[in-house]
């Protein structure tokens, strides 16, 4: 298996990473391999176990599409191959939704956090996500930033020791 239009080769994973994934899942699919370099040749992934719990919830999070994301071995050196189907249409890279689904998901979200702040407007990002289950500490910072983009919370004081306050519901 060689690069080509439908596959890539990273040797380490960067979160910018997300716009292939993106340009895969409006395109006709691919897959992003994360571990080897621009010959093909596996140079290993270090937190390779930690991406692969990371990378299929970010991608939910930011596009609110699933992907495959398997873990293998070559030579006792590990690398992820993120398989993103044909037609998963997510969000564009703008971030702007491109199905009601994701909408919908969103909305959930947007209302399950603020129902958190409203009983406590002091917690933080980790305990947000922690209390949600569903959804990774980026995914809160994704959320909080798009509320505070609508006008819809604003942070108030710094971010260890401030609060948020909500502006409208």
């Amino acid at each position: 298996m060689k690069e080509s239009q439908n596959i890539e080769w990273k040797e380490s994973w960067r979160d910018e990473y997300i716009k292939w994934i993106c340009g895969f899942a409006n395109a006709a699919g691919g897959t992003l391999v994360i571990g080897k370099n621009d010959k093909g040749v596996v140079t290993g992934v270090d937190n390779a176990k930690k991406l692969l719990a990371d990378i299929p919830n970010k991608v939910r999070d930011i596009l609110g599409i699933i992907v495959d994301v398997d873990l293998k071995t070559d030579k006792g050196k590990d690398f992820l191959e993120i398989m993103v189907e044909f037609g998963a249409k997510g969000e564009e890279v703008s971030g702007k939704p491109s199905g009601k689904t994701t909408q919908k998901t969103s909305q959930k979200t947007t209302q399950k956090i603020l129902s958190i702040l409203k009983e406590n407007p002091s917690t933080n990002r980790k305990e947000i996500a922690v209390i949600l289950g569903d959804i990774t500490e980026d995914g809160v910072k994704y959320q909080l930033n798009k509320m505070k983009k609508e006008k819809i919370l604003k942070r108030i004081g710094p971010a260890k020791g401030g609060y948020w306050k909500i502006i409208k519901e």
